[in-house]
């Protein structure tokens, strides 16, 4: 019995396998937009950072 209950559970696919197969299907565009939202998003905000920072640094003065 506990081989058969084994074997059943070994043949189900988690969240993260499903995600992987999905990658090779559907439209391209889909798909890289989706993959590099977070690394866009990512940048804006250090650029956002930068920004700020290089502003308030322009207050300090020379003295």
């Amino acid at each position: 019995m506990s081989n058969e209950s084994s074997n059943t559970s070994q043949h189900t696919e988690t969240p993260t396998q499903q995600k992987k197969h999905s990658l090779v299907e559907g439209s391209i565009k889909a798909s890289l937009i989706r993959m590099t939202l977070p690394m866009i998003v990512g940048m804006f905000m250090m650029f956002t950072f930068s920004l700020v920072d290089t502003f308030f640094v322009s207050l300090l003065g020379t003295a």
